[in-house]
């Protein structure tokens, strides 16, 4: 098969692509739907070749520069590779990069997101009780401290102001629990929890959110939750920090099961 020939038949496979929504988040959806399609083979010749910027664009209705942060996001993911001169290329070995993107709409996703999160948080806080050293154990009480006043001020708030993302505590709810996993003292989790906190920010604000939407009382309930893993870390009782962990993450997830049916 002629190269020409070749380009022709990979790019029909794309004409049954549907075109893509506008969205805030466009170049990731564009690269999310090319993730697919390569791992169908649908859009790759037999030489790992992808069509060109200005076919993508065609296909998905999309602009070039949307196509070209779309590829830039799977690069980053080691998925696709580029050659000077010659295009861009899947890589053989496939992607190389742990990928974590909750679909929070999803009943299943958030469940078994949640059930990863227990594997990953309740022994680290078990860890933080274990081996907490006085500034580890300062670091967590300073970032409780921090996440206790905003969560006061939020709840005292005039309704228009505690509609406010600068003040719904998911950024101290994050460094709350950073500062736990620091105290760990297990380089692994360390990192891994750097990981995750960037892909479910959205999932805690939106936790958090409804949580202070609904009742002042269930805002009190997070901040007893977030105590009670304090003060079992204070302690030095990893079996009360596992415990206390493992209630609030089984908590947040019901609560944002009460999200979804408000969204329902």
């Amino acid at each position: 098969m002629t190269d020409a020939a070749k380009k022709s038949s990979t790019f029909a496979a794309l004409r049954g692509e549907p075109p893509i929504a506008r969205a805030a988040t466009l170049p990731a959806e564009v690269a999310e739907r090319l993730r697919l399609a390569i791992g169908r083979r649908d859009i790759v010749d037999e030489d790992n070749k992808l069509p060109s910027e200005a076919e993508l664009a065609q296909v998905y209705g999309v602009s070039r520069p949307v196509i070209r942060e779309a590829m830039s996001l799977l690069k980053a993911d080691g998925l696709v590779i580029a050659h000077q001169g010659r295009g861009q290329f899947v890589n053989p070995a496939g992607s190389n990069v742990f990928r974590l993107e909750p679909n929070v709409e999803s009943s299943g996703d958030l469940r078994e997101l949640f059930e990863f999160l227990l594997s990953v948080e309740v022994p680290a806080t078990r860890l933080a009780a274990e081996r907490r050293d006085p500034q580890g154990l300062l670091a967590i009480q300073q970032a409780y401290a921090r996440l206790y006043d905003v969560t006061n001020r939020g709840v005292d708030a005039a309704p228009t102001t505690r509609g406010n993302e600068a003040a719904d505590g998911a950024d101290e709810d994050g460094e709350f629990h950073r500062a736990i996993v620091a105290a760990s003292g297990n380089r692994y989790f360390i990192a891994f929890a750097d990981f995750l906190d960037a892909r479910v920010r959205r999932m805690i604000r939106l936790a958090r959110k409804n949580t202070r939407t609904r009742s002042a009382e269930w805002v009190w309930q997070v901040q007893q939750e977030h105590e009670a893993i304090l003060r079992a870390i204070e302690a030095g009782d990893p079996d009360a920090a596992s415990h206390a962990a493992a209630t609030h993450l089984n908590n947040a997830a019901a609560r944002l099961a009460l999200y979804q049916q408000d969204q329902g």
